[in-house]
């Protein structure tokens, strides 16, 4: 069984990537905190690992 991608907020880190690229000023900073919060999580690098193994 292939696992989804993991979310925050609704948004995979695909998403909030994107969304960092187009930010500006405060708001780029509020991007870069949430990607690197995902990226820090067990469910994250989790993901990365089964994906990595296969």
């Amino acid at each position: 069984m292939k696992k989804k991608e993991p979310k925050q907020n609704g948004l995979t880190m695909k998403q909030i990537e994107g969304y960092l690229k187009k930010a500006k000023g405060g708001k780029k900073f509020y991007w870069m905190g949430r990607r690197d919060s995902l990226k820090g999580s067990l469910r994250y690098k989790e993901w990365l690992k089964s994906k990595r193994s296969k």
